[in-house]
């Protein structure tokens, strides 16, 4: 890893201060989903917007970051429009406090009425130019701002980009998980093991999982999940735990070109049901055994 530069070093470290409780108070320890893929057209987006919207209606507190600053997209799916993005935050603009928007979560055929909603989102800053790596004080502007939204969500999932720059590994590292989502399409099934082999060779901390998304019978899925899982294990020696699968299923793209997402829109169909059962297995809280601390101090070791 490069070397940091001692002035950078001490901003961050002040950062870091800044973003501890000032009385006996600690901060809420908030669940990091980093949702990634290989190549894109996988259903990343998709995946990362509904399992957000599935755990907030278990009742959880969820922060959704669009993180895929080339072609963030979560929000067409939300209907919102925002006033500011993420890339008012990346250029310090705007806090990211300040372009935090709230949803309203309502099914399709359920009764309309206000109520708290559990989901935030941070919209992503489509097309924004030399989005493939963020500059150093970008990211600690961004991860700072993160910090401190740990203090109010119990979960805070990040849309990361396709692919493996360093925005996404970045993210991807120093998750609590990482949700690998592929396909059964050979090249999209390669494009995810090189993500994993990224991530074994950066030595990656977080729990890594994976999906295949359109499948078109529930064996196919396990099949891709367990070769997938066999040869990261067998040559790279890391550990990837299939999630599940979620069906090819035609309420999915009718669910976008209404500009909605599936489990809103369509809540009995299949894909729903595959959706809700991902979410009730990152429903449990961080995993034994990994690190305390929020994910900003875990990222802030990097430069003690």
């Amino acid at each position: 890893m490069a070397a940091i530069p001692l002035d950078q070093a001490s901003e961050l470290r002040r950062l870091m201060q800044a973003a501890r409780p000032s009385g006996p108070a600690v901060l809420r320890r908030a669940r990091v989903i980093a949702v990634a893929s290989g190549k894109g057209g996988v259903g990343k987006t998709n995946c990362a917007v509904n399992l957000s919207l599935c755990l907030a209606q278990r009742g959880r507190s969820v922060l959704l970051v669009d993180a895929d600053l080339g072609t963030a997209n979560a929000d067409l799916l939300l209907r919102l429009d925002a006033r500011y993005n993420l890339g008012h935050v990346l250029s310090g603009q705007r806090t990211l406090d300040e372009v935090v928007v709230g949803v309203p979560i309502h099914q399709r055929g359920a009764a309309r009425q206000p109520a708290a909603s559990k989901l935030s989102v941070i919209v992503g800053a489509s097309g924004l130019a030399d989005a493939s790596n963020l500059s150093d004080e970008q990211r600690d502007r961004l991860i700072d701002g993160l910090t401190r939204a740990e203090g109010s969500a119990d979960v805070i999932i990040i849309d990361c980009g396709a692919g493996v720059s360093s925005n996404v590994t970045g993210f991807a590292c120093w998750a609590d998980d990482v949700l690998i989502v592929t396909t059964p399409e050979p090249t999209a099934i390669t494009d995810a093991y090189a993500l994993i082999k990224v991530l074994s060779q950066q030595r990656s901390k977080a729990t890594l999982h994976l999906t295949v998304n359109q499948v078109v019978h529930g064996r196919e899925g396990r099949q891709v999940s367990e070769r997938l899982a066999e040869v990261s294990a067998r040559f790279l020696g890391t550990s990837v735990h299939p999630a599940g699968s979620i069906p090819e299923d035609p309420a999915i793209p009718q669910a976008v070109r209404e500009r909605s997402a599936v489990v809103l829109r369509y809540p009995a169909c299949p894909a729903s049901a595959a959706l809700a059962a991902l979410a009730k297995r990152f429903d449990a809280g961080p995993p034994a055994g990994r690190p305390q601390g929020t994910f900003f101090r875990r990222i802030m070791g990097l430069f003690n």
